[in-house]
This record gives C-alpha cells, structure tokens and sequence, in this order.
C-alpha cells in the first residue's frame, strides 16, 4: 500500500453530514487493525481504527460533543491520497458511550476507536424471517447493512455445482430457520456454511472462500443492498497485488501442523417426518382465497371415472360447526364416538365415489381390483429418500382411515364377522411406489410395498381392523428398509366392491417417517502420522431429502435456466487409476480389442447418473456414445471397458493411454434435469480432482486440503504498508506466496506487524468423503488384466498378465494362477493344479506358457490375481485351450417396438465369453450391410434387445467359434 498520506475524517450523521473541525494527532497513534489468526480456516476479520486527538491548553471537555449513545451517528473515513488519487481505506462508526480524559491543564491526547460495526450486530435480534425464501447473499447484505455501513459486497464462493456454474444469488435459505437468532449469529451461519471468510477492505465489503486465498487472480461477484432492495452489480476480475518487503527485525517462523482428520457436523436438526405432520388436518388449499375450496393441499387424485372424488371436508368440533352444508358429505358415516368429540378434528381428507343409482344413503362401491390402477389417492409432491444397505435408512409407516357401513341397516357385528372370515382384508388396499428420478413418468414407478402383490413383502402391511360404528382400518409398520435412492409415494386405493360397506374413506392419519440421524457428519482423513483432529460444526447444509429447514435451495430461476439449456455446464478430467488396451487372438488371428480404464467409484457414480463421457478434440469437447463403453463395479474402484470388434479401431476407441478424458453433465436434458438431482453434488473451487458431495462434504475436503500438509506461519513487522488481500513472496528452503491472517498497520511510522500464511498449491482434495458411522479403510490397491492367447506361429497357449501397484511397495508379490474344474459363476471349484510367479514391479506384464501338447488336466478355466500379503487384486477367470462340444439354440418369443425377445438353451461344454450379436442387411436383398455389433452377456433363459436405426437384422448368440441357429426381424412397413 503506497500512499503520500492518510486524512482521518469524522462525520456527524445526524446533522447533514457535516464534517468535524481539523484536529492534531500524535505521531504513531493511528493504527488500522484487522483482528484474525494464525490459521486457515477463520471466517471473520474484523476491522477497527485506532487513533487519537490533542487536547489544547487551558480547555476542558474539548471532545465532549463525540460522547454519544449511538452507534451509527459519527461516521470515520480514513483515506489515503497517492498521486493525487483518493482511496477511503476504512469506514467506521466511533464506539459509543465513551469519554475519558484527565483532569489537566491541556496538551494530552484523547483516545478514540472506530470498529466496522460487526461488533453491534451481536446485540441485535434478526427480524427477517419471512415466509419466502430469500438468497443468501441478501441475508449476508441485510446483516452487513445493520452495521450502518451501506457498503458493496465482492463475493467469491468456495464451492460450484458439480454440474454448472451458478450465481450464488440463486442460493437459497428459508429464513425461517434465523428464529431467535441474533444478526451476528446469522452472519456467522452463513459464512461458515459456505466456507468463507469477511473482511472490510477499502471500504468494501469482501467474502472470500477460505480456500480463494491462494489465488492470485479472482473474480468477485458484486452486490449492494441500498435502498432497502437487493441488487447484482456484475462481475469483477482482481488480481491481487504480489510484493516483498524488509523486516523491521528478524521475523518469527512456525511451521503449522496438518490435521490428521477432519470432521464436519451439518447441525441440520432434520426431523423424522417424511410427510407433512399435518397431512391430514391441513386446510383446503385455497382456503384464504376462498371459503368453500375444497381441494386437497399435498394430496391428488388419480382417477378414471368422474365419479371418483377426493376432497377436504368439514366435520362438526364440539357440536358447533357446520360449514357449508359439509356434513352432508359424510352423513350416516360417523368417524367420532359422539357429535361432541371428532377423532379427526376440523378437516377430514375424504374420498368418495358416489353412485348415481343409489341414494345418499346407501352408496356401495363399484370399484374392481382391476380399477385400483387408475384410481386412487396420491401425494402431489414425491418424497426424496437416500436409502440403501449401506446407508441403512429405514422408515416407519402409519396409516389410519375409516370406511363408513353402506346404510343404517349394517350393523357393527356384521362387519366384525367379515373381519374374523378375512374378506376385509381383500378389499382394502394401500401402497408405496418408488422411482428413481423426478422427471420419470408414471410408468417408471415401481411397486415396493404393497398389499396387492403376493410377490413383495406385504406381510409387513397386514392391516388390524376395528368395527363400531364405522370400519375402522388402521395399518401400522414399525420399521423397513428404503432399499434405493429416489423417490417415494404412497397410493391409497379406494375400498373394493361389497354390499355392506360404502363407497366413503375418510383419512384420519397417514405418517411416512424416516429414523434418520438428528444431524449429519462428514469425515476425511488426511495426514496420518500426525494427531490434530479439526472439527467444526456449520448451521447451513445441503441435502437432497427435505428434512431440515436450514438446508439450502436453488431458486427457480436455475430450474428455469436448465430448462432453456442456458446453464454454464462444468467439465472436469476423468480420474484414472490406469489405462491399459488389451488384444484378444483367436486362432492366431486378432479377435477385437478392448480397452480398460480403472477409475474411481465417485467418478463412475457420476457417469451412471447423468454425466457423459468426453475427448477434446482441438478446442472442441465430443462426447464418446455411451454403447460404447460400459461402467462396472470392481469393489474398491471402478472400470470403464470398452469393446472394438475388428483390427481396426474406430475414431471413438480409447487407445491413447495418455490422452486426457473428460466428464461432464448434460444438466439441461434427460432424466436428471431437476434441481434435487443436484442439491448433493458441489465442488471445491480452486482444488484439482475435488469430490463430488454435499456441502458439508465439501466443506469437509476443504479443510483437509487446506490443512493437508505443513505450512509455514510468518509472524513479524515489516517496514512498508500491506492490505489485507496482498500476497507477499517470501523464500524459505524455496520461492513461498503468504498471505494476511493477522494485521496492524501503524499509518504514521509505514510499519506493519503482520501474521501470514503459506498459500496452498492446488493439489488432489482429499477423497472418500464418509459419514462416521462407516469406517475408513485406505487400503492400497493391485489392478490386473488377463488374456488367454491362442497357439500363433511357433508359440504355444498362454495366459498374459498385467499389473499395476499402487500406493504400496512390491515386495516379493505374488501372480497366481488356479485350474478350475468349470467356470465359478458355474459351480466350478479348484483342481488343485497351481502355478505362481513371485514380482517385483510396481507395473508389468508375466506371460504363462503351456506346453504345446497340453493334457487334459492343463485344458479348462484358470483364476487369476496377484497378491501381496492381505492385499488381493481383483480376480480374472479365462479359458485356456477348450474343449469345445457344445450347442446353442434361440427361439422368437415376441417384439414390441423395436425391442426383439427370445428365449435361448444351451447344451454342452461353450466357451466363453458369450455375445450377443446383431447385425444389419440389405432391405430388400438380405445382403450383409454392416459389420456385427457384439455385447458381451451372461448365459441365461430369455434375452431382450433393441435393434435402432435401420429396417432388417440379423440375431445371434456367439460362444467363441460356436453360434446359434439365427432370427431374421424386418421393420420395413
């Protein structure tokens, strides 16, 4: 900071702005102080102006005017004037409520501090709560704007969508959650959620992603709150100001230890109600807007005949409300013991059919089993749930309903005999439909637990029945297991056709609830050799099942950007653990070649939902066609394998072990184009190869990675001037960046007595972002690919083996090789015959030859892996000279669409692997149009496959030289 000099101005605010009289200070006394740490990971550097005034000779109470109760009424500027150019440094407020001064004759100086009002916002109350969610950058400006300081805010974030680059204005809170909290609290909660630090420079406000320190070059968003609105000002790119300086004397050097594992508490107060608690009793939807609405607030009907109607009603409280003639709508359906007390309360969700053929009071159901399809009751919003095995998220289900006698001629113990028979639980059905995404239609709903499939565990949905003086249905499950993520429903069908009940159901309780934790946890692993554990707890959290109010939400206006395609899509490099290309022989000739790629199982996660696959080609990105490759699960990683069936490769084929591959979201179309697919998947800026999790995951690996390793710590003064965004170069053992954690600035001396701090290099996040409950295992990895090659020329059978260590020193490694009477998916067990080869490369190949008169004990299948002590590669099973005697037959069974099905016997010992293969022909002729597509599959009774883009095929089954009889499908009209 260069500067000619500073000017102190103090400005009364209550009297037009009128600027204080020129006063003396003493040299060394204003100092600008900006309050942090000796660390990373603070999150507020408050700022505050240290400075003082002479008393004159013979005057008492020279300052006495300054002494005030308000906290906003003197207003300080300290500018500083270079080359005639003018910059105000610092605005502030004098504290309050000061005065104190000796009693002498004059010539002493009065002290006077300015603070950048952060401090006073602990002693207010937050009043924004609203019923609108509001952007959490206009929660942070309405905070900053209670300072008194109407200053703009320069925003660079600390974490992006995985998916697309967003303005963090379309990032939501509801506000409601900010109950009872102060306006400092709210500050805070924000900023620690996202990561980011605040500080006052150059009268501007700036929140800085803790891990944006590092660069050299931001790119700020700027936004203001005057006038009581919220407004974005653009973009703005700054490059901070790098300098060195001289130390007044020796500085002090500490080196930071790294964390050896941090964890992170999203204190998210999730509740268990998956459903709304007040489902059932809510008010109609339109009710403020219109007395006699009687539509359903989170309920809907699916229905076939106008005659089905599910609405909210009216029932009598106390024997004093009718509303509208409401009752009717129930009459001769009594849910409550008396007029005087309601089992239900004042709304009641009813569904009825009503019968045109028979009177108000005698209303049977017409409704067949075969109707429940296209009618019943439903949830208007689907229910997000994380589930699986792993995560172990199991649910409670509670239902209560009653269904009304058909006419005051059926009587209690008729119906009770009915229940005893059974035949009750026959006509009373209800269900729970799941889908994977949001988009999918209603055909992609898949039954889970049901009363009306045998086949699902429907034991768990035996409903208990009670007669008095209405059916009274009530189902209870303590506890299941959601076996899937996505999305959740419930269908309430209505009851089955009987002559003595009604047509009438009415809702008295339906509950969903999840036994999730109270609050999520977040763990990385980092530095293990040293013992510093980092913990933190933030208020903010992102999540996709909707549990928590002070979880973040995006905006509908970034639902509306996706839907025009008009989001900034990001692309990220594909991380490999290897790659490797594999020929396979046949008869001495080349068969095909496939390529493998090991990756990692975030990245395949990606990939199987709703990323692609990219190249770069020029500037350009081209997407590699998904059937061209497929994504398999190998345990502790994954693999990308792809197939190119001839000696040539296509432009597509992935050859080049050492091009760079990309992926990316296509974000603006297909099944994931919905804001929840999203509210899970950020990324740290500025960090190579980060993560893909919730923010607190995020939040999580950015700590590690700003703690990974040891830092250096600076402490000292230097003779010249710093701002708190410079990045300052100093060499120790090599050329380090440092940046400011901790600052005072002596305006008159030119002094700075300064903390700083190593900038990160931008290596790997920490990965493998878990949640405590699980426990963490590093272990190192052995990746391997096999190939049995056939006799060529003068050389024999053999088995080609490569590996690939990583993470660990080889030492006298083991490749083995196991004989085994089948294949094991088979049946097949080992033979005893063995053979092994210690190793001792951390990458490599091993050839296994046989004799070339092999024995019959040498013929058949062989395991392969490499080990080394407890760490086993994956396992590898080829066919190594078989004995081919085998037969395939197939069979047509059916087409619909372009989907051909038929069914498939096999016979005999078949080689292995088996194709399925589709090839093209001429329209009119028959005559082969194309090369044959081969898909590598398992043996099995029945097979379905779609046959695009052309008019004839041809469809095989393919066991190394052994094919099935072939099936002929024509499309041409």
């Amino acid at each position: 900071m260069n500067t000619d000099y500073f000017d102190i101005k103090i400005i009364d605010t209550h009297e037009n702005n009128r600027e204080l009289r020129l006063e003396d200070t003493q040299m060394s006394s204003p100092k600008l102080v900006y309050n942090g740490t000796d660390d990373k990971l603070q999150n507020l550097m408050t700022a505050e102006l240290h400075f003082n005034m002479l008393v004159p000779d013979s005057e008492n109470a020279t300052f006495w005017h300054l002494f005030t109760g308000s906290e906003t009424r003197y207003k300080v500027l300290l500018e500083s004037e270079e080359n005639g150019e003018v910059t105000t440094v610092f605005t502030g407020f004098l504290l309050p409520e000061q005065f104190a001064e000796p009693y002498d004759s004059g010539g002493f100086f009065v002290e006077f501090v300015a603070t950048d009002g952060i401090g006073r916002l602990k002693g207010l109350d937050f009043l924004g709560t609203t019923s609108k969610k509001q952007s959490v950058i206009e929660v942070l400006l309405r905070c900053l704007i209670l300072t008194g300081l109407d200053l703009p805010l320069n925003f660079a974030p600390a974490f992006t969508n995985a998916a697309f680059d967003f303005n963090y204005k379309e990032l939501e809170v509801d506000t409601v959650c900010y109950k009872d909290m102060t306006v400092y609290e709210v500050m805070l909660a924000c900023l620690e959620s996202l990561g980011c630090k605040l500080v006052q420079v150059n009268s501007q406000w700036y929140v800085l992603g803790l891990n944006r320190f590092s660069e050299q070059e931001i790119t700020f968003h700027r936004y203001s709150y005057s006038g009581f609105y919220f407004q974005y000002l653009g973009d703005q790119k700054e490059a901070r100001r790098k300098v060195t300086g001289r130390f007044l004397s020796k500085p002090f050097l500490t080196v930071k230890q790294p964390t050896a594992k941090v964890e992170v508490k999203w204190e998210s107060e999730n509740t268990k109600w998956l459903l709304p608690e007040d489902l059932v009793t809510a008010f109609p939807e339109n009710f403020h807007a219109d007395h006699t609405d009687n539509s359903m607030r989170y309920l809907k009907q699916l229905k076939s005949d106008d005659r089905f109607r599910a609405y909210t009603v009216c029932v009598y409280v106390n024997d004093a409300i009718n509303t509208s003639g409401l009752y009717s709508y129930i009459k001769g359906f009594s849910i409550y013991e008396n007029r005087s007390q309601t089992l239900i309360g004042p709304y009641v969700q009813l569904l009825s059919f009503k019968n045109e053929a028979v009177t108000q009071t005698n209303q049977e159901s017409f409704i067949a089993k075969e109707d429940l399809a296209d009618n019943y009751l439903t949830l208007k919003e689907y229910v997000f749930v994380y589930g699986g095995v792993e995560k172990e998220n199991k649910g409670s289900f509670f239902v209560d309903f009653g269904v009304a006698f058909n006419g005051y001629s059926v009587t209690a113990d008729e119906i009770k005999s009915l229940i005893e028979s059974g035949e009750v639980k026959k006509l009373v059905h209800i269900a729970i439909y799941y889908k994977e995404h949001l988009t999918q239609g209603k055909s992609s709903e898949q039954m889970v637990y049901s009363t009306l499939d045998d086949t699902l565990p429907g034991s768990l949905f035996d409903f208990d029945f009670e007669a008095s003086g209405y059916l009274k249905c009530v189902l209870k499950v303590d506890s299941f297991l959601f076996e899937k993520d996505g999305f959740y429903t419930v269908r309430l069908y209505p009851v089955l056709e009987h002559p003595k009940l009604s047509a009438k159901v009415a809702l008295h309780k339906l509950h969903l609830k999840t036994e999730k934790e109270k609050n999520e946890f977040y763990c990385v692993k980092n530095a293990e050799d040293f013992t510093l554990v980092y913990k933190k707890s933030v208020f903010h959290g992102t999540s996709r099942m909707n549990l928590s109010e002070r979880r973040f939400y995006f905006s509908k206006e970034i639902q509306r950007l996706m839907d025009a395609g008009e989001l900034m899509v990001r692309e990220q490099v594909l991380r490999k653990r290897y790659h490797r290309v594999k020929e396979f022989y046949n008869a001495g000739e080349l068969w095909y070649r496939n390529a493998e790629i090991g990756i990692f199982k975030n990245d395949q996660q990606l990939i199987l939902n709703g990323y692609s696959l990219y190249r770069k080609v020029a500037s350009d990105f081209e997407e590699i066609p998904k059937d061209k490759y497929t994504v398999e699960d190998q345990g502790d990683f994954s693999v990308i394998k792809q197939v190119s069936f001839g000696s040539v490769a296509p432009s597509w084929f992935l050859s080049d072990e050492n091009e760079q591959l990309y992926i990316a979201p296509k974000a603006s179309a297909g099944e994931v184009n919905y804001l929840n697919y999203w509210m899970d998947k950020f990324v740290v800026l500025g960090a190579k190869n980060t993560e893909v999790s919730a923010l607190g995951g995020g939040l999580s690996s950015m700590y590690a990675w700003l703690t990974s390793k040891p830092f250096l710590c600076l402490q000292g003064t230097l003779t010249r001037l710093l701002n708190p965004l410079y990045l300052f170069q100093f060499n120790y053992v090599a050329q380090k960046d440092l940046y400011v954690t901790n600052l005072t600035l002596d305006l008159s001396e030119g002094l700075s007595e300064v903390t700083l701090i190593e900038c990160n290099d931008y290596q790997e996040v920490p990965s493998e972002i878990i949640d405590t409950t699980i426990p963490v295992t590093l272990n190192p990895s052995i990746n391997i690919g096999v190939v049995a090659v056939a006799p060529q020329l003068f050389n024999p059978w053999s088995i080609n083996v490569s590996y690939e260590f990583t993470d660990f020193t080889v030492v006298d490694a083991v490749v083995k090789f196991l004989h085994f009477t089948d294949h094991p998916a088979n049946g097949g067990v080992t033979s005893g015959l063995e053979f092994s080869k210690n190793i001792n490369d951390l990458k490599g190949d091993y050839t296994l030859s046989f004799p070339y008169a092999m024995t019959s004990q040498e013929r058949g299948y062989y395991e392969v892996f490499v080990k080394q002590g407890d760490v086993f590669s994956n396992k590898e099973v080829v066919l190594v000279n078989p004995v081919v005697d085998g037969s395939i037959a197939i069979q047509k069974t059916s087409i619909e669409g372009r989907v051909l099905s038929f069914t498939a016997e096999f016979q005999g010992n078949l080689p292995t692997p088996l194709h399925l293969v589709y090839q093209e022909l001429e329209q009119w002729t028959g005559v082969i149009k194309g090369l044959p597509v081969y898909q590598e599959v398992q043996q099995k009774q029945e097979y379905q496959i779609r046959l695009e883009q052309g008019d004839n095929f041809r469809v095989w089954l393919q066991a190394g030289e052994i094919g099935s009889n072939q099936i002929t499908q024509s499309f041409h009209l």
